[in-house]
């Protein structure tokens, strides 16, 4: 084989590699996501001017290896929010607590909306990706209307700027709930509702809540009772669509206690991997046809 013939399949070889590492990385997405936790999903705080706030934020390892953890504060309060560490190794199935303080400026800031978070890498060399998942952060009385710059889950459809702001299974006297916090940062107050398709420890179940009025530069909470084998479950898994002014946003999480985990959109593995092997495959016949053209070219 000549010289130019070896240096083609060598390169033919290499993309169709990187290809199939890229897809290998995307299915392993998921896997990495579900391994990171991070709780509470959702806090509040009082506003008081000046004052300094002290958060614990539990991170969580559940995977069964030792992950390197970056720690991150983005949003409208970022510049408020110092973090002890930006860096944490922790042990397998490990949990540890995280002093976040946040110092309050003198008056109420116009994005009152923040996100602590903590990431994990994916994959190696020169192909990589990042899994996160993040806590959000809010002041009592604040509005979403500049919320759409600071990086959270904000849509902007119909003049409406609708943003997930936590979701969360609460105890109450009357039974169990799934919460869904809401906020509308468009100047008209909007109607929305949640369905949500829970998979649990006990069972699986589809709750809807009620149609609400999500008023104008506010939020709300959407809830929805929790019956049957979902009402004694510790652990689910809720695909979240929230329906409002003909649009809808879709959020997927897994809920333990009080750690709530973002899971990524669903990549269908098997069409990946049948990708994968087509892509092997068409190289290696691309190669067989460039040795038979060469062969008979240089003969």
């Amino acid at each position: 084989m000549n010289p130019a013939m070896r240096i083609m399949e060598t390169q033919i070889r290499n993309v169709c590699s990187r290809i199939a590492i890229l897809a290998l990385l995307l299915i392993s997405l998921p896997i990495a996501a579900e391994a990171l936790a991070i709780a509470p999903a959702t806090v509040e705080l009082d506003f008081q001017p000046n004052a300094e706030k002290i958060i614990e934020i539990h991170v969580i390892n559940n995977d069964a290896k030792p992950a390197d953890i970056n720690l991150y504060a983005k949003g409208g309060l970022a510049s408020y929010i110092e973090l002890p560490t930006k860096s944490l190794r922790l042990k397998p199935n490990e949990e540890t607590i995280v002093a976040v303080s946040v110092k309050l400026p003198a008056q109420m800031p116009d994005d009152g909306y923040g996100r602590i978070g903590a990431a994990m890498g994916v994959g190696s060399g020169q192909i990589g990706a990042v899994a996160a998942v993040e806590s959000t952060i809010s002041l009592a009385g604040a509005t979403p209307e500049r919320a759409a710059g600071s990086g959270s889950k904000t849509e902007v459809k119909h003049g409406a700027r609708v943003e997930l702001l936590g979701i969360s299974i609460a105890s109450t006297p009357k039974g169990k709930l799934l919460d869904i916090g809401v906020a509308n940062g468009g100047d008209e107050g909007i109607e929305a509702y949640a369905e949500a398709k829970i998979e649990s420890n006990a069972g699986v179940g589809t709750v809807r809540t009620d149609m609400e009025i999500v008023p104008a530069l506010g939020t709300k909470t959407l809830s929805a009772p929790l019956t049957g084998v979902l009402a004694v479950a510790n652990e689910y898994k809720a695909d979240i669509t929230l329906y409002y002014a003909g649009d809808s946003i879709e959020r997927s999480v897994k809920i333990s206690g009080n750690s709530v985990t973002e899971v990524p959109k669903k990549t269908n593995t098997d069409l990946i991997l049948i990708g994968v092997i087509a892509i092997i495959a068409a190289a290696d016949i691309v190669v067989l046809f460039w040795r038979r053209i060469s062969s008979k070219k240089f003969k």
